[in-house]
């Protein structure tokens, strides 16, 4: 069974991340504020070279929760394409996920175990991240999970235009869709996974028509769903222009 672990260390669990609280002898690291930098006290002496520097432990936590989400960023408009998806952990820079600290931005790696041996999964950069803020760690590309895209059609009449079900918040005066989408995300794996597809739209237009319930991350438009194991799902959306004649509904 493989388990997770950060910037080399071990983790308890396959669903937990370790990123190891503060521990040297009998002390931590104490957090400090100085206007709007971020101190950190080490609890014990240490010796500086001249044009040198020097790493020391920041956290060793463990029994982290961490989600493993599978996602694409996908720019609608553009020939069709075949990618694999792209793999992260998710967790929350929390103290009831064990973490709770301003954690800096720098490397991590994360690393899997298995049979006694420890082995470099991938290597990422990590973002300053804020307590209570949502804290990813990217694992590159994953080739068990596959998404294509089909572009359908770039307009309907009004006899089509019941294809799909309207968005939430949304209506139409006319019945004219700039575009209309497929996305087929197929799993190979045996288990099934949590999967986001965020979609890059051109600027004045919105999502009007969707068979998948449909949400928003840092002003964009998202859709998540569950793909089983050794299944595809598809998603089937339209877009139009707000020149088009959509209304927005509160």
């Amino acid at each position: 069974m493989f388990k997770k672990s950060v910037a080399g260390l071990p983790v308890a669990a396959p669903a937990a991340l370790a990123m190891r609280e503060v521990s040297l002898s009998a002390g931590y690291v104490q957090q400090e504020q100085l206007g709007d930098l971020k101190l950190y006290r080490v609890p014990e002496r240490t010796t500086l070279a001249s044009r040198q520097s020097k790493q020391v432990r920041l956290m060793d936590r463990s029994g982290i929760p961490v989600n493993t989400i599978y996602g694409v960023d996908l720019a609608t408009g553009y020939p069709e394409l075949t990618s694999p998806a792209h793999r992260l952990l998710r967790t929350k820079n929390s103290v009831a996920n064990h973490l709770g600290l301003p954690l800096p931005s720098g490397t991590v790696a994360v690393f899997g175990s298995y049979v006694g041996d420890r082995l470099l999964e991938h290597e990422s950069g990590l973002r300053d991240t804020a307590v209570d803020e949502e804290l990813e760690i990217d694992m590159g590309d994953s080739s068990d999970v596959q998404v294509s895209t089909i572009h359908e059609k770039t307009s309907i009449d009004s006899a089509h235009a019941q294809l799909l079900p309207m968005v939430p918040g949304v209506s139409l005066r006319s019945a004219k869709v700039d575009d209309v989408q497929s996305v087929e995300v197929s799993n190979a794996r045996n288990a099934g996974i949590d999967f986001e597809l965020r979609l890059r739209i051109p600027e004045g237009a919105r999502v009007v028509r969707a068979d998948h319930p449909l949400g928003t991350k840092n002003g964009r438009p998202i859709f998540r769903f569950k793909v089983p194991g050794n299944q595809t799902v598809t998603v089937r959306f339209q877009t139009q222009g707000t020149g088009d004649g959509i209304l927005r509904t509160p």
